[in-house]
């Protein structure tokens, strides 16, 4: 015997109508892909032109690891002179990360901009240290 409890889901919904109840029509002159979910073209039309290798405008468009900071870690026995010298110089092959700013930290503590020199060359960037620099120094660099 049925369960008088169940019944049939058509039965109390009504049967499902896979026709659409309402019509839509777009307005004259609107642009079909307004309404895709994606938006998909088969022309894009480009300009020539150049790509330069750091941008000099605001809205020049750049690849990602020139927005992210450049990290560099170092010992203080990469630097030029002798070991517990000042004017010691850290030199950062970093041809296409020369900009600023700059921080660096030694031994994990941040360092003022007025114990350093730092100069951004074209193949290169220098930090001279105006602190007594050793050996066994960790030195993190980082460049934005």
């Amino acid at each position: 015997m049925a369960d008088p409890f169940k019944t049939s889901v058509n039965k109390v919904f009504g049967k499902a109508d896979n026709k659409p109840k309402v019509s839509f029509s777009t307005p004259e002159r609107q642009s079909q892909g307004i309404l895709d979910d994606f938006a998909v073209r088969k022309n894009i039309n480009t300009q020539e032109g150049t790509i330069e290798k750091a941008p000099t405008d605001d809205n020049h468009i750049v690849n990602k690891k020139y927005v992210d900071p450049y990290e560099g870690d170092n010992l203080g026995s990469d630097l030029s002179g002798v070991d517990g010298a000042t004017d010691r110089v850290l030199t950062l092959s970093n041809t296409s990360l020369t900009r600023a700013p700059v921080l660096v930290y030694v031994g994990g503590q941040l360092i003022s901009l007025s114990d350093l020199t730092i100069s951004h060359l074209a193949a290169s960037s220098t930090i001279t240290f105006a602190l007594e620099m050793y050996n066994t120094d960790k030195i993190r660099t980082i460049l934005w």
